[in-house]
């Protein structure tokens, strides 16, 4: 126990010299801070000498020539704008069929018992009107095709005609039993007054008691059966009217019979209803037909009709003409080519008429497009597919200007402006390029028709629209003409007009 007192005690001492050693070493250095901040002042003026070296050493240094950079120039073409009338036209197809097709049936069952030369392609007559020298017509009926069995119509008129006969005979003999029942009516008066006048003066002798009762009973009696003959006869006199007028509508029903019959009879020879060529026949002699089955078609070739379809815009269009009593125009091809080259491979049309309702499904209308035959070098066949141009009027100067579609961006046009002060290296003068809104009246497919913002002559940018911008630098390379473009449009709608042809 001693011994750990002893060491104890000895702690403190040593910690009182270590203390006494450390306050010896902190008067030797100076602090950490100071110590840090000088060598940051030392970097930093080791920095500052070596920036400042270099910047006396650039500014030594000679500088390169500099070299301005080129300006961009785009190489274009342009479109030159014209002020001139163009005759407008709608493009469009369709397939010609014909004005008149008809379909000729059966109006009365039997056996065909003979039928003409019918082979397709074979022309048959129709019905024809004749005026005579003294103003009275003649109507001709149309040519026979089939006959069917007759002889069961033949019959029914025959038993018509039999009934009508005696209905004829009854009234005959009625007129004959009216007759007859007059004279008995007049000779059943005279007897009623002479029977009356021998009942009055037996009744008179028998009230002066010179005539016994029996034979005024009978005389009474007498008198009463000439009086109910005379009744009857009275009665048979007013029912005659009625027995006449019931056998005048009976003869005038067995005459409608009789009629009908006739008219089936007519029906059993099947005639041509119109002249035209038979495109179809459906029967053959010694068939049984019955009323409705078809037997030929005939199809009139000498007016066709093409429905073509159009937007509802030119519709409209189209239908105003027709209301200012301006049909419009229609060439007929069988390819687009024939517009062009041979005028003899065309025809040429009228539109008459527009169907009222829109196609729901393409939005478009029908317009029928009407041609005679008679009036072209060559028939329209019904069937024939064909390309239609239709005239759809004028676009005059004071409309507008004509431009390719590609020319506009949104709206604007660059025109192409002159440059008197910049040059290529050939030293042909540039020119710039000047955005210009401009107002849109109308479209043409792959053209636009400029109400406002363009005036004739001048040029508008119509390639690498998408680079261009205000003051571009253009080296235009080709101006495009109105006629240039109308040269690349395949289907031809637009047409510059000569000036005779617009006076």
């Amino acid at each position: 126990m001693i011994k750990s007192m002893t060491t104890t005690s000895d702690v403190p001492v040593k910690a009182k010299a270590t203390q006494q050693k450390s306050d010896a070493g902190a008067k030797k250095f100076a602090p950490m801070w100071l110590q840090w901040g000088a060598t940051v002042l030392a970097i930093c003026i080791v920095l500052l000498i070596g920036v400042g070296l270099f910047w006396g050493l650039a500014r030594m240094k000679t500088a390169p020539p500099r070299e301005e950079p080129e300006p961009t120039i785009l190489r274009v073409e342009a479109f030159q704008i014209e002020a001139v009338p163009l005759k407008r036209f709608i493009a469009s197809f369709g397939t010609a069929r014909a004005d008149i097709e008809v379909t000729v049936s059966a109006e009365v069952s039997g056996r065909v018992t003979e039928k003409n030369e019918l082979e397709v392609g074979n022309v048959v007559r129709g019905p024809e009107i004749r005026t005579l020298a003294n103003g009275q017509s003649s109507r001709k009926p149309g040519e026979v095709l089939v006959q069917i069995d007759p002889q069961t119509y033949r019959e029914r008129v025959t038993q018509a005609e039999s009934l009508l006969e005696q209905d004829r005979v009854n009234l005959n003999r009625l007129e004959k039993q009216e007759a007859l029942n007059q004279r008995l009516l007049t000779q059943q008066r005279e007897r009623l007054e002479t029977i009356t006048a021998e009942y009055e003066r037996t009744l008179e002798l028998y009230n002066r008691q010179a005539e016994n009762e029996s034979i005024v009973r009978q005389k009474k009696l007498e008198l009463e059966q000439y009086r109910e003959a005379l009744i009857r006869l009275e009665n048979d006199e007013e029912l005659l009217p009625i027995q006449r007028e019931e056998l005048k509508a009976q003869r005038a029903t067995h005459q409608s019979d009789l009629n009908l019959s006739q008219l089936e009879l007519d029906k059993a020879t099947v005639r041509a209803p119109t002249t035209g060529t038979l495109s179809d026949v459906l029967v053959e002699q010694g068939q049984y037909v019955r009323a409705g089955d078809p037997i030929v078609q005939i199809t009139s070739t000498d007016r066709v009709e093409i429905p073509v379809a159009v937007t509802l815009e030119d519709a409209v269009l189209l239908g105003r003409l027709i209301q200012e009593g301006k049909l419009p125009v229609v060439q007929l091809a069988r390819h687009e080519a024939d517009f062009e080259l041979s005028q003899s491979k065309t025809w040429k049309g009228y539109i008459e008429r527009i169907d009222p309702v829109a196609d729901v499904e393409t939005r478009t209308v029908r317009a029928f497009v009407e041609v005679e035959n008679a009036e072209q070098n060559q028939p329209l066949r019904p069937g024939t597919f064909t390309y239609a141009r239709i005239e759809a009027g004028v676009i005059e100067p004071d409309q507008g200007v004509l431009i390719p579609r590609e020319a506009l961006l949104d709206g604007t046009v660059f025109v192409v402006s002159e440059n008197e002060m910049q040059s290529d290296a050939d030293n042909e003068k540039l020119s710039l390029a000047k955005p210009r809104q401009v107002t849109i009246a109308d479209t043409y497919q792959a053209f636009a028709l400029i109400s406002q913002g363009l005036q004739e002559n001048e040029q508008i940018v119509t390639t690498n629209l998408d680079i261009v911008v205000n003051n571009s630098l253009l080296d235009v390379r080709r101006i495009r003409s109105l006629d240039d473009e109308l040269s690349r449009v395949k289907i031809p709608y637009l047409q510059r007009l000569s000036p005779k042809v617009q006076e």
